[in-house]
């Protein structure tokens, strides 16, 4: 009994002792979990954003009553937000109708559409973009490629010695200028689609038309009835004027008639 009774007693330190260090174990992870956490959040702070490149384009049809001062208003319209106009083409023939291809920048696309389309009677309207990111910077990536090329091309061209590799390495750098213009000019391009977005504009003047109906009085009637008797007329006339030369054989046949007539009867 008395051995029973010391077990406890023994057990005692050593459960204090594991209670000591499980405290000690529960207290330090936080400290061991931080330099963990630390790097994650350091990554996503210095992690650099990437602005998207996106190429705007519109398109709007619009009938007016008169397409040369919708498509002047248009024009300054462009102007008033801070754009220029890529295209005009107008036709006077018929009612009239204009072609303009505006660039504004994207963000008053829309509010360029909402007073084109003041302008008239709006028939049609579409707006779509399109996401150049990864065009812009795949051409980003090799013009700087083509550049480090370049130079190094230009360096060997500095250190050669014999007319043969001059002649070699100036036809090489060459190429690889050529190259590079190539690639400055498509950047160029892509960022003037991204900078200013596209607007098409198509002016209709079959509107003009469009009016209230006016109805026939005793002077429009007098006025066609007159029209068509000088019409008659002309028609007569031009008629005349072509059978006046076969005139004399109509009248030799009507001669013989007559005189075929007169000797008949005598004949009998």
């Amino acid at each position: 009994m008395r051995r029973v009774a010391l077990i406890p007693v023994l057990l005692l330190p050593l459960l204090t002792a594991c209670s000591a260090a499980g405290d000690h174990s529960t207290s330090g992870s936080p400290s061991r979990a931080a330099p963990l956490a630390a790097p994650a959040k350091a990554q996503a702070v210095s992690a650099p954003s990437l602005d998207r490149a996106v190429v705007r384009t519109a398109r709007i049809s619009v009938q007016v009553k008169d397409t040369r001062t919708a498509a002047d208003r248009a024009v300054a319209l462009a102007s008033a937000e801070q754009g220029r106009v890529d295209s005009d083409q107008r036709i006077a023939a018929g009612d009239g109708q204009a072609t303009l291809v505006l660039r504004v920048p994207p963000a008053t696309v829309e509010s360029t559409l909402s007073a084109l389309g003041k302008l008239g009677k709006e028939t049609d309207r579409a707006v779509s973009d399109k996401d150049v990111t990864s065009e812009s910077v795949d051409v980003a990536s090799r013009l700087a490629t083509q550049r480090a090329s370049v130079a190094r091309v230009r360096a060997l061209l500095a250190r050669a010695q014999s007319l043969t590799d001059i002649t070699r390495i100036e036809g090489e750098l060459t190429s690889r200028e050529a190259g590079l213009e190539s690639l400055q000019n498509r950047q160029k391009a892509l960022a003037g689609q991204v900078d200013l977005a596209s607007v098409t504009v198509t002016l209709s003047g079959s509107a003009a038309a469009t009016g209230p109906v006016q109805h026939a009085g005793f002077t429009d009637g007098l006025s066609g009835g007159w029209t068509a008797l000088k019409g008659t007329a002309r028609v007569l006339a031009v008629v005349g004027g072509a059978l006046l030369p076969w005139s004399w054989l109509l009248a030799l046949v009507l001669a013989a008639r007559a005189a075929w007539r007169r000797w008949r009867p005598a004949a009998l």
